[in-house]
């Protein structure tokens, strides 16, 4: 009996050790997973305007910004330590002039000059503001932006035509779609884009429920709202929609093939709380950034209020998270927003595994400058 005991305790501590063994590794593990990157801050920059602009673009071979100040109507270059090299308002009748509501501007990054976009218009300026090309583009969908544009142009170039293909309708965080679900949803297409070859416009991308949650597609109706980057050196697009759990990957040089999807779980996402997808962008060459806000419920919200009044929830790090997934699909991690960014302004991707984020304001002086703050992966 003795020795039946002894070996009965033997094995009951081999067990515990062997437990207590692989919880560590799992726990070690899990931790791994969740903070093994984050984002580091490695430089920062004043732009000293009075009013608050925003950054839409950045252009890697002259290492300058595109923004637009609201207020004023002015498109704005900056240099990479945030000095003011340009500013020139161009909203008006003139011949180098638009009158329609900009949604969106970037750099021409494979040649020189800038892209301007509105629902109903593309034009192309040279490196001095004046009109080199001019479209005016029938769109099926009218979107307006009052406070100006708040996107880079959503462009990609194929080798038979020196012009820019751009997207008309498909822009990322601006839904525009509202589809019956009993209508044949597969049998809707999402993206609308011009084809400088036909000198027309095409539809392109059919609906695909694989990025939609079941409970969503019961609904009569279904508004989505997509999420995407794009790559103008692949051609690719990585596409999610606010409340997905998938990216698909798309070749548009090849009328938007599909090439894979990569799935993913969020460590906190909550419907009740409006939780959703925000931002995606793309670090480096094999990794993608999902900005994503968690949420907080309706009795969080108030118990918050109530210690502060000036509290908003949507602007509060806290509550939003990035998810780097590997392109390749081989797995995912999350790590936090940096706790003096503000999320819920605008977020520009840099070269590299870089992204520029707007400092949080000071809420206890009146700023008359605007503090950017650049991170990289690490």
């Amino acid at each position: 009996m003795k020795y039946q005991t002894v070996n009965q305790l033997f094995a009951y501590n081999c067990i515990l050790s062997l437990f207590f063994f692989f919880s560590c590794s799992n726990s070690q593990r899990s931790e791994n997973t969740i903070y093994s990157y984050q984002l580091v801050q490695v430089d920062s920059f004043r732009v000293a305007r009075e009013n608050r602009i925003r950054i839409l673009d950045y252009n890697s071979k002259s290492e300058e910004f595109l923004a637009f100040d609201a207020i004023t109507n002015e498109f704005v270059q900056l240099d990479k330590s945030g000095e003011v090299l340009h500013a020139v308002v161009k909203f008006g009748e003139g011949p180098d002039e638009y009158n329609t509501s900009i949604l969106a501007a970037s750099f021409n990054h494979e040649n020189e000059g800038i892209f301007v976009q509105s629902s109903n218009e593309f034009i192309w300026y040279s490196g001095d503001w004046k009109v080199k090309e001019r479209l005016q583009i029938p769109a099926y969908y009218t979107i307006k932006l009052y406070s100006g544009p708040k996107l880079g142009v959503p462009y990609f170039r194929l080798a038979n035509s020196s012009s820019p293909y751009f997207l008309t309708n498909f822009f990322s965080g601006i839904p525009v779609h509202n589809f019956e679900t009993k209508d044949g949803l597969s049998e809707q297409m999402m993206v609308e884009f011009y084809n400088p070859v036909k000198d027309s416009l095409e539809w392109t991308l059919r609906f695909d429920k694989q990025y939609f949650s079941s409970t969503e597609l019961k609904e009569k109706t279904i508004n989505p709202k997509q999420i995407y980057a794009l790559n103008r050196e692949t051609n690719l697009m990585y596409l999610t929609f606010q409340d997905s759990k998938t990216i698909g990957v798309y070749d548009m040089s090849k009328g938007f093939e599909s090439i894979e999807t990569l799935n993913f779980e969020h460590q906190n996402f909550i419907p009740s709380n409006k939780s959703r997808n925000v931002t995606l962008l793309e670090l480096g060459s094999d990794k993608l950034a999902l900005l994503y806000y968690s949420g907080m419920s309706e009795g969080d919200i108030h118990l918050k209020k109530d210690a502060d009044s000036d509290y908003l929830f949507y602007q509060d790090p806290a509550l939003f998270r990035l998810l780097i997934l590997e392109k390749d699909g081989s797995g995912y991690q999350e790590t936090t927003f940096p706790s003096d960014g503000e999320p819920h302004s605008e977020i520009v991707q840099l070269p590299g595994n870089r992204i520029l984020i707007r400092k949080k304001d000071n809420p206890d002086i009146e700023q008359e400058y605007s503090d950017y703050l650049v991170f990289e992966l690490k």
